[in-house]
């Protein structure tokens, strides 16, 4: 399906099971080019026939749990995943597609554990770090998260998503300071970025630094005018 005709492709396939219904490969790339087609059942079905086939067939169980993930099958997602890990303990895509799952079902303290295993597979995956600040933050484990956004920061400093949530969860322990700083890197490497504005107005507020915040928030209207919260937090400030 190299020139994107899923249709002929799987016409294609279906030929080739038709006349040999043991090919699980027919099977597995029919599945693909449904997949492609947002047929995510049919896919099913037709990953579900080539791991009959083949029962370590673990592209068909990686592909089959990330549909069973866009229809929000978690559960049964989670069971594809994990047999890939079962077989093979070091595969980080599988840890990762486990952990979205199990995000997805706000199983926060599961998704850390796929996660930081990934990171005992490799330490700098920086992937892994973010997302696992995202689960402490969502357990209201800011300090946590603030490591992990700092580990993410230390191996790629020009990640501007991490440095606005560590900004993010600066504020939530206090350290207003750290937040200004954080969120100015932001705004330093995205002039646009309303959500820095914003919320380094919020941080300065708090550390009474009045002007600066207001400042902040009409940078936040200069950019969009039709922003209700950039207002309510600068009439906040006056």
């Amino acid at each position: 399906a190299n020139l994107k005709d899923y249709k002929g492709a799987i016409d294609d396939y279906s030929k080739a099971i038709e006349k040999d219904s043991s090919l699980s490969s027919a099977y597995f790339n029919r599945g693909i080019a449904k997949t492609n087609l947002k047929d995510l059942k049919g896919a099913i079905a037709d990953y579900s026939s080539a791991i009959n086939l083949n029962p370590k067939y673990l592209d068909a169980y990686n592909n089959r749990g990330l549909a069973k993930c866009s229809l929000k099958d978690y559960k049964g997602a989670i069971a594809d995943f994990n047999f890939i890990i079962k077989n093979n303990p070091k595969d980080k895509d599988a840890y990762l597609n486990c952990s979205v799952a199990k995000s997805n079902m706000k199983d926060c303290k599961g998704a850390i554990e796929d996660l930081s295993k990934i990171i005992e597979i490799d330490s700098t995956n920086t992937i892994a770090y973010y997302y696992r600040a995202l689960e402490k933050v969502d357990l209201k484990d800011y300090k946590g998260a603030i490591a992990d956004f700092s580990k993410v920061i230390a191996l790629d400093s020009n990640n501007v998503k991490a440095f606005l949530h560590r900004g993010d969860a600066r504020i939530n322990i206090k350290d207003y300071k750290g937040a200004v700083a954080d969120f100015s890197k932001v705004i330093a490497k995205n002039p646009k970025s309303i959500d820095a504005y914003i919320n380094r107005g919020i941080a300065k507020k708090n550390l009474k630094d009045t002007k600066g915040a207001i400042e902040d928030f009409s940078k936040a209207i200069g950019i969009d005018s039709t922003n209700s919260f950039a207002y309510f937090n600068r009439g906040l400030a006056k």
